[in-house]
């Protein structure tokens, strides 16, 4: 029974050093996790073609883009549908992703 005793003093030590890396592996594991859905949410910004926040948004020619900027108003020339946000054209294309908005020169 003795040799068991100093075992048996370890144990509540030994839960606590488990608890404490437990601890440490959750506070780890939450701050990549947080990370990685802040980039995320960059990355989704940056995709979506604007700046959040930005008041003048420049839209490049030619350039493509998976959403319309906020506010987009549909416009009918023709046969052809396109989007107008302040003064930008954009024309809709559909490819293997579904639809996209390429910027384009004034119908």
């Amino acid at each position: 029974m003795k040799q068991l005793s100093p075992l048996i003093k370890l144990f509540p030590r030994l839960i606590l050093i488990g608890l404490c890396f437990g601890a440490i592996a959750q506070a780890v594991f939450g701050a990549v996790i947080g990370a990685t859905a802040a980039h995320a949410n960059n990355a989704n910004t940056y995709a979506e073609g604007y700046a959040a926040g930005a008041s003048n948004t420049a839209y490049a020619m030619g350039a493509i883009y998976p959403t319309l900027p906020p506010g987009a108003t549909v416009q009918t020339i023709g046969s052809a549908t396109y989007y107008l946000y302040n003064e930008v054209w954009f024309s809709p294309s559909y490819g293997a992703n579904g639809v996209y908005y390429r910027v384009v020169p004034t119908p």
